[in-house]
């Protein structure tokens, strides 16, 4: 995962450095786009338009053409091969600018630095948006990002995205779309003389002394020396030297890991319980 976010930045790099070649020959025209249109050597026809709700627009001569759903070198070659029966023109002669794109509205929302509403150009995808909000945390889950729209939701596995694979999750955006990074999540189990045994999810970067505390502290008989699984190892742990935050025993938890606290072999209840039942038996004699 930390691998991933360290590429992040200079893949969006070169995402964006390619972003424009991309649009400009792949971009499809829709609903609300303003265009200017004008054919050289005739004043007369020059017209800014807009995309109408049926997908059409009109220009003089020609009538109604439609031009949702094409791309601007498509919708030139239309509309000269139609002038053609009304002027003498080459195709050349006809030039159509996109002066504005259609504004449409996505939330990027949870583990990016500025979570917030954004407005984007129809054809921008997810990595777009993520750039928009200035990238994801390092508390970011890059393997479960959701996309969600109307009634559905698709999870994303960013880091993948991110390392060339998984392109297709690149989703093209559509107005309306949620994008949530949540926070990375682990799930560590701890065992033994706590309060409160169990298996408990937690945030990314937690260390042992907030797990403990998260399971109500240890117990009166608990030992100080613990053991402490992951990967398969088992490490022993010294309890009493975690007071520090940076200490080396007061480990960063990782998923899955384990945390075994025995009773303590000599504790002090113990020692009063013997010495209290000495104290009984010297009475008897």
């Amino acid at each position: 995962m930390r691998q991933g976010m360290i590429v992040f930045s200079v893949i969006l790099i070169f995402w964006f450095a390619i972003c424009p070649v991309v649009l400009a020959d792949n971009y499809r025209l829709n609903v609300d786009d303003q265009l200017y249109i004008s054919v050289w050597g005739y004043p007369n026809l020059q017209q800014e338009v807009f995309i109408r709700p049926d997908g059409m627009i009109s220009f003089p001569l020609i009538g109604e053409i439609q031009a949702e759903g094409l791309s601007i070198n498509q919708l030139n070659k239309v509309m000269a091969r139609r002038l053609k029966k009304y002027v003498k023109i080459k195709d050349s002669y006809v030039n159509i600018t996109l002066k504005e794109y259609k504004k449409l509205r996505v939330m990027v929302l949870g583990e990016v630095n500025q979570p917030t509403s954004y407005v984007i150009k129809r054809g921008d995808r997810v990595l777009d948006a993520i750039s928009l909000a200035g990238g994801t945390t390092q508390m970011a889950d890059l393997n479960e990002v959701k996309l969600s729209r109307e009634n559905e939701s698709k999870v994303i596995d960013l880091e993948f995205l991110l390392n060339g694979e998984k392109q297709n999750q690149n989703y093209l955006l559509q107005d309306g779309d949620i994008l949530h990074i949540p926070k990375s999540i682990i799930e560590v189990t701890v065992l033994g003389e706590v309060r409160q045994e169990g298996t408990y999810k937690l945030e990314d970067d937690y260390r042992l002394s907030n797990l403990i505390a998260q399971a109500g502290g240890l117990t009166d008989v608990a030992a100080q020396e613990v053991d402490y699984t992951s990967d398969g190892r088992i490490k022993k742990i010294d309890l009493s030297q975690i007071s520090s935050y940076n200490s080396s025993q007061n480990i960063t938890l990782h998923d899955g890991d384990t945390i075994y606290i025995p009773e303590a072999k000599y504790s002090w209840e113990k020692i009063f319980f013997i010495a209290g039942g000495l104290r009984t038996i010297k009475a008897l004699f």
